[in-house]
């Protein structure tokens, strides 16, 4: 099957499937990611989420400048979210870390980002905690800001990273 083929959950299963086992046909998987064709892109995006999801044991350091391109260049809320669902599930190299955060705290500050791509913002940020400790401040001022009127995906995400962040300024005080 074509990645731009699939319709439903149950096809882009059958693509992470064929991507879990395949090395030729994953790398195609993470290239078509920044496809220009946007059912492509939004398809390969999920399959690729939808794997990383089930088990974050892929070595995808690679495509991390492809996710972040590819990111930066689509304002497709659903291409963006599965980028970020993603992103927030393999080890972000040091030479990407604030990249990375620079990308989710400018999705937290847009009020007209989709709700799920900020909800993964939290949790890439949440992730880059140990990395970048002084992002710490500027994400709970965010946080505060946006919680009291903030949907229910914002809010769980929010209390984890205050949970982490509390964590690590116990221990690193």
């Amino acid at each position: 099957m074509k990645i731009e083929e699939a319709r439903n959950l149950k096809k882009i299963k059958e693509i992470a499937e064929r991507a879990k086992g395949d090395p030729k046909y994953f790398k195609e998987l993470f290239l078509s990611i920044n496809s220009i064709n946007e059912r492509i892109a939004y398809n390969a995006s999920w399959a690729a989420g939808h794997l990383l999801q089930k088990s974050n044991n892929y070595k995808v350091d690679e495509f991390l400048p492809l996710l972040i391109e590819a990111f930066s260049n689509t304002q497709k809320g659903g291409i963006r979210r599965n980028i970020f669902k993603i992103i927030q599930h393999i080890k972000i190299p040091a030479h990407y870390h604030y990249d990375c955060a620079d990308l989710a705290i400018n999705v937290l500050l847009s009020n007209k980002e989709d709700i799920a791509v900020r909800a993964f913002a939290l949790s890439i940020l949440e992730k880059l905690i140990p990395e970048i400790p002084e992002i710490i401040d500027e994400v709970l001022f965010i946080i505060e800001k946006e919680k009291s009127f903030a949907s229910p995906a914002f809010v769980v995400r929010s209390v984890s990273f205050e949970k982490a962040a509390e964590k690590f300024l116990k221990n690193n005080g």
